[in-house]
């Protein structure tokens, strides 16, 4: 009987089970275990809370619910994304409740899985006077962020007015440091509660933190919450200092600080003409500019910063905003920058954002900042203007999309220059630049040798004398336009024979050229004192500032002119197109059609690709694709794709997302996977999707691989327009309703692709109409490399005729 009852009571046990609740909380997808995704049960269903006015208030409510002593908020970078039912929104806690459903709360939310609460319980319960270190820029630093103390049964923050170095030493030491340094407060989070010590004292040989005087009843803000770097070594004296290595010039190369006493690079992301001032000027310079990255040489060992931001006003270069923990960057994105001795007065100009400096986004410094000018009628004669002031024989406009946008204020607007000024200021222009945007920012390419374009490259020889005296914006000193004179005939069929290697049309367009130049400046002067003029410029600016309606008549709003920029139209480009290349290795006619569109962090042509797809009949291809830079807030708002922190969103969805090299390189190994090379077809890719596709392969060195595994692209804008030259509207959004009857998510790749599928395949075999709308693979390298043959040309030129002997 007594065994029966023994088994009877240990078969009860086994079935004994702790029941669960409502409120009941748990910690999930972390490790350790006290740390990771909060989650809560309501209705007997797991679920998680959203983290809207979630602080460490709830944190430290949840973690004692669950048996810790407190607890603070996780970033929500560092916690993974949950499945279930968002049950809570919106938690605010006093702090004294027992469990977490005690506090208030909404049932409803706003939120997405993005947003799922991340709490971090503390295994050992803390002391009066105890410190910790939270909000660092990475979980893996433990080392560094925002400095709390446990006073009152409560952690609370310490006002950063008056904390210095000697504070922040007794801070680490007390945490098992050697030492410490204060970091300001725009390098850390804001907290939240109680603000406990204000106007710390420390003398350095105290042990805690709270031996130290301080005023506990003073008013400061949480935007002032001190932040600490600890330290297991003392800094070197040559500690945060800068150099420059690798320039043509010591006062130009690749920036590199020492740190640790360890000479390291920062990283070129997000460093701007800011952060070079800010650097120059500790190196004893007035001030500087960001170099381009190719332009240096890439460093090695460790890249000590990257995202610095500056406010312009620092005297170092560590008191600005950076990521310490540096892991998306290489060496192949070190900074370079070039600082100047010679601070800039009233009207001072600069080139920036360029390879060569004699091209790029022209600058002016006007009331002690500098800013960019717009472009609207901006002219060639108002860069000859800008380029003789800065040294420059003459000058020429460059169209917009070869300039990278600026920052910055727009200080110019309809600039107009009669040719004879010597300072740019001393032209007319409109202070009051409102209908300006940074896509309307003009750069200006100095043609001092370039401007031997001007000798002609097929003219009969009677007429050489007179083009030279007729170029006068040559700019060349009287000595070398006698030996061009006396060697004319050398000179002439040397400029025939390097203008067709390059690719260029000989003409004989350098007379009328020049002659043109000198009558067009001289009308220009005579009409701009007129009030006729003036009215009529007036006009055409009202007109530019509706000139979208037009082209959106005709070819519908495209994704350029949704983000707010004026569409590009590359018939407008100044130089030389390249040559079409219509010699295709495979035959157009049986290659398979393969659509394909992407979307883009903002709408220069050298953009990052943040989503690409391609669809073909029995084969398609998609991926979001994490970019390197940030995406800018129209093109956030037109594709719905966004970045928080290492996740990608579209919807305000999380989605899986590659780094750029296997995304490139899963594309490649589809093209490949096809028995015949693909034809390529897109919507508006003459103009922009294959140039921004050519650059993202060519920085890869992947662009060879891809080209040679297809047959070429085909323009579907201009073959709609062949179909249909009297349609309304050719954006294939209005020619998939048109013709369809159908509306899709336009400007996400995937449902742009396969939409385009359906136009075109409701066209029946359109291979008839191709052949003429085809161009080659070879199209998009042949167009980035125009300045470059033009580069050539100027280059071949000037050796020929001043360094070696003519005869």
């Amino acid at each position: 009987m007594v065994r029966l009852m023994f088994l009877l009571y240990i078969t009860s046990q086994v079935y004994i089970v702790k029941s669960q609740s409502t409120g009941d909380l748990r910690i999930n997808g972390g490790s350790p275990e006290n740390k990771g995704r909060l989650e809560i049960l309501y209705n007997d269903t797991w679920g998680t809370v959203c983290d809207d006015y979630f602080d460490n208030i709830d944190a430290s409510v949840a973690c004692r619910q669950l048996g810790y002593c407190s607890g603070i908020l996780l970033r929500s970078e560092f916690v993974t994304n949950g499945n279930e039912t968002i049950w809570l929104d919106d938690v605010t806690c006093s702090g004294n409740e027992s469990r977490l459903i005690d506090c208030t709360y909404t049932k409803s939310h706003n939120c997405h899985h993005g947003e799922d609460v991340g709490i971090d319980c503390d295994v050992i319960c803390p002391e009066i006077g105890d410190l910790r270190l939270v909000d660092s820029t990475t979980s893996r630093r433990r080392d560094e962020g925002r400095l709390e103390i446990y006073l009152n049964r409560v952690w609370g923050t310490v006002c950063e007015q008056e904390f210095d170095d000697i504070d922040a030493a007794v801070a680490c030491r007390q945490l098992g440091y050697r030492t410490g340094v204060a970091i300001r407060s725009g390098l850390i989070y804001d907290g939240t509660g109680p603000i406990w010590l204000h106007g710390l004292g420390c003398n350095g040989s105290e042990s805690k933190l709270t031996d130290c005087t301080n005023s506990y009843l003073t008013y400061c803000s949480h935007y002032l919450d001190v932040g600490i770097q600890c330290l297991f070594n003392y800094p070197t004296k040559d500690h945060g200092n800068l150099r420059l290595i690798g320039g043509q010039n010591r006062n130009e190369g690749r920036l590199e600080i020492n740190l640790f006493d360890e000479w390291g690079t920062v990283c070129h992301d997000y460093f701007s003409n800011f952060e070079a001032v800010v650097a120059c000027k500790q190196l004893g310079y007035c001030t500087g500019i960001v170099l381009p990255s190719k332009n240096e040489d890439d460093g090695n060992g460790t890249i000590w910063l990257a995202n610095v931001d500056c406010e312009g006003n620092e005297e170092k270069l560590l008191n600005c905003s950076y990521d310490s923990y540096v892991t998306h960057c290489g060496h192949q994105n070190d900074v370079g920058i070039r600082c100047f001795i010679t601070c800039p007065t009233q009207g001072h100009l600069r080139i920036v954002e360029s390879a060569k400096e004699h091209e790029g986004r022209l600058e002016i410094y006007m009331n002690g900042v500098w800013g960019t000018v717009c472009r609207d009628f901006f002219d060639d004669i108002d860069a000859t203007v800008a380029c003789q002031q800065l040294g420059f024989c003459s000058g020429k406009a460059l169209h917009s999309y070869n300039v990278v946008d600026g920052t910055g204020v727009i200080l110019l607007d309809d600039l107009h220059c009669s040719g004879i000024e010597s300072r740019l200021m001393t032209c007319s222009y409109d202070p009051i630049t409102t209908d300006c945007g940074y896509y309307d920012d003009i750069g200006s390419m100095e043609v001092g040798v370039l401007g031997l374009l001007g000798v002609p490259a097929f003219v009969e020889l009677t007429n050489f004398e007179h083009v030279i005296a007729q170029t006068q914006h040559l700019c060349m000193e009287d000595s070398i336009v006698k030996d061009i004179q006396q060697n004319k005939e050398t000179v002439v069929y040397f400029v025939i024979q390097v203008n067709e290697s390059v690719g260029l049309s000989p003409g004989n367009m350098s007379i009328k050229k020049a002659t043109l130049l000198d009558k067009r400046r001289a009308t220009k002067l005579q009409k701009s004192r007129t009030r006729k003029f003036k009215t009529e410029r007036k006009r055409l600016k009202e007109m530019k500032l509706s000139k979208n309606s037009g082209l959106e008549i005709r070819e519908g709003k495209t994704y350029k002119s949704e983000i707010g920029m004026t569409e590009q139209n590359v018939d407008e480009i100044e130089m030389p197109g390249p040559p079409e290349i219509r010699e295709f290795t495979d035959n157009i006619l049986t290659a398979p059609i393969l659509i394909f569109d992407l979307e883009t962090t903002g709408l220069q042509r050298t953009s990052d690709i943040i989503q690409i797809a391609a669809y073909s009949q029995n084969n398609k291809f998609s991926s979001y694709i994490m970019p390197n830079r940030a995406i800018s807030n129209g093109a956030s708002a037109v594709t719905n794709i966004s970045v928080i922190g290492n996740q990608m969103y579209y919807n305000l969805q999380p989605v899986p997302s590659k780094l750029q090299t296997e995304a490139f390189t899963d594309l490649n190994d589809f093209v490949k996977s096809f028995p015949v090379k693909p034809l390529l077809v897109g919507h508006n890719i003459k103009r922009y999707d294959c140039h921004v596709l050519y650059n993202s392969l060519r920085f890869h060195n992947m662009w060879n691989e891809f080209a040679s595994n297809i047959s070429g692209f085909l323009e579907t804008l201009e073959l709609f327009k062949v179909l249909y030259p009297k349609s309304p509207s050719y954006s294939q959004t209005a020619l998939v309703g048109e013709l369809l009857g159908e509306t899709y998510s336009a400007h996400n790749a995937v449902d742009d692709t396969e939409a385009l599928y359906r136009l075109v395949q409701s066209k029946g075999d359109i291979k008839c109409n191709i052949q003429a709308l085809v161009f080659s693979a070879n199209y998009p390298k042949e167009f980035s490399h125009q300045q470059d043959n033009l580069q050539t040309f100027t280059d071949a030129i000037f050796v020929k005729l001043f360094l070696e002997p003519l005869h």
